[in-house]
């Protein structure tokens, strides 16, 4: 291994993108053997935060770093005991979306983005191979946002995050026992503006005022996540064919809500309508809201342990592969103060009447499951995968996928419990105590593709099922339907090349058949046209484009900052309105940078021209943004 740049007798460098590689914990797994080229193209390298590298799939509070909600249904992640706060999940490295480095150098990556808004995101990667058997990886990620609205300041933080991901692989020299260990650490601090306090003077009530208008929550509330998460997967070869593996996971989320309510009467009464309360009282400023704890303040959090061992073991039988294995889960939901809280009731003047004993534990238990794995590879890169996992008495999830050159179909059959926040919660504005019964879902999806010379294209279409479906109501309270969601999605994604010009494009087209609970856009589009190489063809690869997304009108989910939730709301619907940049993308060898102008439409500001992404939350305003990656292979 050398410690050095390697030089050829030409002085040309040796080490680069065509000797360092990436995988994932799946391709081990799987014994797949498949490696990732590090991605060195213009394509979508503009695309610098999770919406819009998911083509503006998700719903944002319209800015970096804030709460995401997945525009269309999704199953949850896992079966069994699962905490349900998760609209900061997009964020947090996993074992399906971290990288493990193949590198015969050490290798550097440095990644920066700025606006003029203020906000900032740096990206640091260092990997190296120690030796041929064992290698490491640093992944550090620090993003900040600034309000766009209700700020004292130019630069008055709304949302700090920063992920750190360091894993570690190693194999044997005989290359029986194989190894993979990663820490990965998400710290999450949001100042919740809780929206826009309206202003009936200023075009459409100042929803696109910005710097003119106030947050319902002022400077006082702030919401904090962190997340703890250490994973070792560890693989011995038997003997021919059969090989024995294990994975230890062990997550630690903790979730904390402050609001200190002002003492004037503007703070107290802007709360009336905002938290969930369990009653008023009339004062001389008013209606004055009463909480379980405390009208003074809101201060709570709570801590989620879940631990996870699971064994197994694959080998190959007759033309398939094979997996099996069993899984233990012990897992804790509690307020973090484990001693007994009073919750408390009011007469009509506000009095303390009486108080009840609330215990901290929300949620504990210990869960075994079984499950497995079926995928036969043939030679034309055919290949068919069948999944299953039960929670002994309880939950289940089947899977199948059909690949081959042209089309993937899948299907997916899944019974899966509540929530441990959907079923019990403690708080100083609600308390719950459910017992809801398991969601049903039956999906199947498919997608094609074709292409030559200029033209690809790849439809696909989508189809849900869901049964007993669990949402958060008008009120923020959870709810379960007895009525049956049926939910399509049909769409397409083309890309066009004429000349040195290039056309990409994707629409699809939403639509509940039946109930309307679950929200999305019945029409998204995002597209962009773009010219490839017309700066400096000789010396520099570049893009020069317009990029355009628009969600057509729809009831989209309001969002509680307390309980980090998106919840149904049947007041106002988000107007649809077309967001479109100008973007640059230039390569030199190893060096990219882009600059582009976000929401161009909202150019003049007295226009008042802008669009919400979350029902109060008004998306960022026009403002220029630009980034660089630069990677070293020394």
């Amino acid at each position: 291994m050398a410690q050095s740049q390697i030089l050829d007798d030409t002085t040309k460098q040796v080490y680069g993108t065509n000797t360092t590689f990436t995988f994932r914990e799946i391709d081990i797994l799987d014994d797949t053997k498949k490696k990732y080229k590090l991605d060195t193209t213009l394509n979508n390298f503009h695309h610098f935060t999770s919406i819009q590298k998911s083509w503006y799939q998700y719903q944002d509070l319209g800015a970096w770093g804030t709460s995401v909600r997945p525009l269309y249904f999704q199953t949850p992640h896992q079966i069994g005991a699962r905490l349900g706060i998760d609209s900061y999940y997009l964020y947090l490295p996993t074992a399906e979306n971290i990288d493990y480095f193949d590198t015969k150098s050490p290798f550097i990556r440095l990644n920066y983005v700025q606006g003029t808004t203020g906000d900032q995101s740096v990206n640091f990667i260092y990997a190296r191979n120690v030796n041929k058997r064992l290698s490491f990886t640093l992944n550090y990620k620090r993003t900040n946002a600034n309000k766009a609205y209700g700020a004292d300041n130019t630069r008055d933080v709304l949302a700090d995050q920063t992920t750190l991901n360091l894993n570690v692989q190693y194999e044997s020299k005989n290359k029986k026992y194989r190894l993979l260990f990663h820490y990965a650490h998400l710290n999450q601090i949001v100042n919740e503006q809780g929206g826009i306090i309206k202003n009936g003077a200023l075009p459409d009530s100042g929803r696109f005022a910005y710097r003119e208008i106030a947050s319902k929550l002022g400077a006082t509330a702030q919401s904090w996540q962190t997340h703890n998460n250490f994973r070792i997967y560890q693989q011995y070869k038997i003997g021919e064919g059969l090989v024995g593996f294990a994975t230890t996971d062990i997550n630690r989320q903790r979730d904390a809500y402050l609001d200190i309510f002002g003492r004037d009467s503007l703070s107290i009464l802007a709360r009336v309508n905002y938290y969930p309360n369990i009653g008023t009282i009339t004062t001389p400023i008013g209606q004055v809201p009463l909480y379980n704890f405390s009208n003074t303040s809101t201060s709570e959090s709570t801590i989620y342990w879940q631990f996870d061992n699971k064994i197994g073991w694959k080998g190959r039988w007759k033309k398939f592969n094979y997996q099996v294995y069993y899984k233990n889960r012990i897992y804790d939901f509690y307020l973090i103060d484990r001693k007994l809280k009073f919750a408390y009731s009011y007469d009509n003047a506000g009095n303390i009447t009486g108080s009840r004993n609330i215990s901290p534990n929300l949620g504990e238990g210990v869960q075994n499951f079984v499950g497995g794995k079926l995928f036969l590879q043939l030679k034309d890169s055919t290949r068919l995968t069948l999944e299953a996992e039960h929670l002994l008495g309880r939950d289940y999830q089947l899977k199948g996928t059909f690949e081959s050159k042209w089309f993937v179909a899948k299907g997916k059959s899944v019974l899966y419990s509540p929530s441990l926040l959907e079923q019990r919660y403690v708080s100083n504005h609600f308390i719950w105590d459910n017992s809801f019964g398991n969601v049903f879902v039956n999906e199947v999806e498919a997608e094609a593709f074709w292409s030559n010379k200029f033209l690809s294209v790849k439809p696909f279409f989508n189809y849900q099922v869901v049964g007993n479906f669990i949402y958060f109501d008008e009120k923020a309270l959870p709810k379960q339907t007895n009525d049956i969601l049926q939910m399509t999605r049909i769409g397409v994604f083309a890309d066009v090349k004429f000349g040195k010009f290039r056309l990409a494009q994707q629409g699809i087209f939403f639509q509940n058949i039946g109930s309307n609970i679950f929200r999305a856009p019945p029409i998204s589009y995002t597209g962009r046209i773009f010219c490839e190489d017309c700066l400096y063809k000789k010396r520099v690869q570049s893009q020069i484009g317009i990029e355009a997304n628009y969600k057509s009108d729809y009831f989209g989910n309001a969002f509680l900052p307390v309980v980090k939730q998106f919840h149904l709301q049947n007041v106002r619907s988000i107007q649809g309105f077309w967001y479109l940049e100008a973007f640059m993308n230039v390569k030199i060898g190893n060096f990219r940078i882009f600059g582009k102008l976000m929401n161009i439409l909202n150019f003049r500001r007295a226009d008042y021209r802008s669009y919400e992404t979350t029902p109060d939350y008004p998306a960022l305003p026009f403002t220029f943004t630009f980034g660089i990656d630069w990677m070293f292979f020394n």
